[in-house]
């Protein structure tokens, strides 16, 4: 529960970082929104804990929402390209065949091409979003656009040309995954799994590959199924790596529920005053 608790404070650091570009200013109700959203996001597909961020933000951060929209989208940025690393890092130290993981190169090569689409989207920001921003001045209904375009346009430029901003975005994103990982190691001690840093980076990033996907409520089953699918490359008990799932996944979102509800009942008396 520890763990979950600074991932979701390592995530409000850096979601502070894009707000004010300074860590410095960090308020506490970036952390109770923080973990709000995750609550949500845990619940309900389709990413609705983002949408809710963006309304508390808004109802509680005098900032436009513009502004607090291009930084949630940045964040799912850089959270993408640290997972492909992961990714490749896994592969590497492990040597598995990209068939055995994915069944298909295809696979791979769409989440390839995917993380060099939010790359060079990083790297022409500028270009992009005055391309897009013309488009959409020219569409009725979908020319109020243009002012988020121009926000994240501007955010990520401040992120990717500020080098000492980008050092630390990459730094703190580095902590939020290494909680995670740290998270499944240490359940994987409590029920006497023997898993080296490879088998666990490959778990997280197939796992959070797989909870992307809006199937169920609380990722009830594809969680599980990634998790064993993930580490059953290199063991065979089967019937171990699913009660470890199990372990897993209710620690994670019962923390998550603790900490998102606490965080709501907080808010409510906070804007009661």
């Amino acid at each position: 529960m520890f763990f979950v608790m600074m991932m979701h404070l390592i995530h409000s650091f850096r979601w502070n970082l894009f707000l004010n570009n300074n860590i410095s200013n960090f308020k506490f109700i970036y952390f109770g929104i923080t973990n709000v959203t995750f609550m949500i996001n845990s619940f309900i597909p389709f990413r609705i804990g983002d949408v809710i961020k963006v309304y508390l933000a808004k109802k509680n951060i005098e900032t436009k929402i513009s502004k607090i929209t291009s930084t949630v989208i940045i964040g799912h940025y850089f959270d993408f390209i640290f997972l492909f690393l992961f990714l490749n890092i896994s592969f590497l130290l492990i040597k598995l065949d990209l068939r055995e993981v994915f069944q298909s190169d295809t696979i791979y090569y769409i989440l390839l091409f995917i993380n060099l689409i939010i790359t060079l989207s990083l790297l022409f920001i500028k270009q992009i979003t005055k391309f897009i921003k013309v488009i959409l001045t020219k569409i009725p209904y979908l020319y109020k656009l243009s002012g988020l375009i121009e926000a994240l346009n501007t955010e990520i430029t401040v992120v990717t040309r500020n080098l000492n901003k980008l050092i630390l975005t990459l730094l703190l994103t580095f902590a939020y995954w290494g909680c995670l990982v740290l998270i499944f190691k240490f359940v994987s001690i409590g029920i006497g799994l023997d898993l080296n840093l490879e088998m666990l980076i490959l778990a997280v990033v197939l796992s959070s590959f797989a909870i992307s996907i809006p199937v169920t409520p609380t990722s009830l089953g594809t969680f599980h199924l990634a998790v064993v699918y993930s580490l059953s490359f290199l063991m065979d008990n089967q019937t171990l790596l699913f009660a470890y799932s199990i372990v897993l996944h209710t620690i994670i979102i019962i923390s998550i529920i603790i900490y998102g509800s606490i965080s709501f009942i907080w808010m409510q008396f906070r804007n009661l005053k």
